[in-house]
């Protein structure tokens, strides 16, 4: 995990961004894990090489929302959720509406806010001007 730390701002700007992007832009996907178990989520591929993965709270409330941030190989249909390439997450903290999230940095945001915030931007653009 990285030692650096967005403001506050630039976090609420990034959830809000990966919220929209899921909403607009996203659909429903079904991830398998190493053990070859498929869990549900939604999906949302911005660009060539990020996907936003929301993982719903589970509905026996044994787990928490979570929206994660990949880097994925450039092209093609499949890829691969790989925890390696995790940018950032955030996790509800609790079941009541609206949830609070806690950010976890997996990357140095300094390699790539900037970039994704502007790639997230871009592909909601078309969204926003209708």
């Amino acid at each position: 995990m990285s030692d650096e730390l967005l403001s506050q701002e630039q976090a609420r700007q990034l959830r809000m961004l990966c919220h929209a992007c899921i909403d607009r832009l996203g659909g429903t996907g079904m991830p398998i894990d190493e053990d070859d178990n498929p869990s549900s989520c939604r999906l949302a591929r911005v660009g060539d090489c990020l996907v936003i993965a929301d993982f719903a709270t589970d509905p026996n409330k044994s787990r928490f929302r979570q929206i994660d941030l990949f880097m994925v190989e450039a092209g093609g249909q499949v890829f691969k959720l790989d925890p390696r390439h995790r940018l950032a997450s955030f996790k509800a903290t609790h079941f009541a509406l609206p949830a609070d999230y806690e950010l976890q940095l997996d990357r140095p945001p300094a390699l790539w806010f900037g970039p994704v915030t502007l790639l997230m931007l871009e592909a909601l653009q078309p969204v926003i001007a209708a």
